[in-house]
């Protein structure tokens, strides 16, 4: 499988990983941790999310799209966090509510 980005641009996150304080299960929740910086589970979250790793014994899975070269979209964070009620229920009421409807705009 290869990723594929619009010639129009693409959008693009920074991860996050916490822990919860007084989570149902922090043992469990430290372990889990603890395997996502691992070389292990940076190379599986690597090579199926194609996400840039933070360990820096694991290498850059080579099917990872090359990001200097790509068009980046105008993402307004502001804006965004605004309005972010209103999308989430808009996406709520549109998408999770409808999806037979889903329409792909191609």
């Amino acid at each position: 499988m290869d990723a594929i980005i619009p010639k129009e641009g693409t959008g693009y996150e920074i991860g996050g990983l916490s822990l919860i304080k007084n989570g149902p299960n922090p043992i469990a929740a430290k372990h889990f941790i603890n395997f996502i910086l691992s070389e292990k589970g940076q190379i599986l979250f690597n090579q199926t999310n194609y996400q840039f790793p933070v360990n820096l014994k694991v290498q850059k899975f080579s099917k990872a799209p090359k990001v200097d070269k790509r068009k980046l979209i105008n993402f307004n964070f502001a804006w965004s966090g605004k309005n972010r009620q209103r999308l989430i229920d808009l996406y709520k009421k549109e998408v999770l509510a409808n999806p037979n409807k889903a329409k792909l705009d191609y």
